[in-house]
């Protein structure tokens, strides 16, 4: 409710957009996925159904595929023309070599997902961590020329005075006005 924070497409938060579209995708591949899976494992529990299928040809179906065998047309007596209604179950379990295939996909997508979320949130930061410290920087910069200005400043002679200040004892001492000799430092004894 802020207007004066800094808001995205939509005035949702930034990066709002793609983490719902991103969802979204992620959803629509899980719910096709589940859809596609149910409609295998029901056709495996089924089993594929071939009519007409004579008896030279139901000799070669391996019998461990053959769920139910149901005789269509007698035929002749002798046996002859005779054709059967066969079900025969999927090879080998398509459902799980689905169900595995799907699920590293979708594994492999759930972790690019979270890795480039992450990834951009860690980009951001870092150009924000560089633009604090640039600006701290030029702080600390703009706080040391300050400090040097001020120095100078309280070095600087009065303007005007032309005061200079010599050692003790070595001779004049001018201050504008008049001109003396410094007292002679005393004698030091025994020397």
């Amino acid at each position: 409710m802020d207007g004066t924070a800094n808001r995205g497409a939509l005035n949702l938060p930034n990066g709002s957009i793609s983490a719902v579209i991103a969802l979204l995708l992620l959803l629509l591949f899980a719910f096709s996925s589940i859809y596609l899976f149910s409609q295998l494992s029901k056709s495996e529990s089924r089993g594929a159904e071939s009519t007409g299928v004579s008896e030279s040809t139901l000799a070669g179906f391996p019998s461990e595929r053959v769920i139910s065998v149901n005789v269509a047309e007698a035929g002749a007596a002798d046996g002859t023309g005779r054709t059967y209604d066969v079900v025969l179950a999927p090879a080998s379990g398509a459902s799980t070599d689905f169900a595995e295939t799907i699920f590293a996909t979708l594994s492999t997508v759930v972790i690019a997902i979270v890795g480039f979320y992450f990834g951009q949130r860690a980009a951001t930061s870092g150009v924000q961590a560089v633009q604090d410290l640039q600006a701290n920087a030029e702080l600390t910069r703009s706080k040391i020329e300050r400090e040097k200005q001020e120095l100078k400043t309280k070095l600087e002679p009065i303007a005007g005075a032309r005061a200079s200040v010599e050692d003790p004892g070595s001779g004049a001492v001018v201050d504008g006005l008049a001109t003396e000799r410094a007292p002679a430092p005393p004698d030091k004894p025994g020397a």
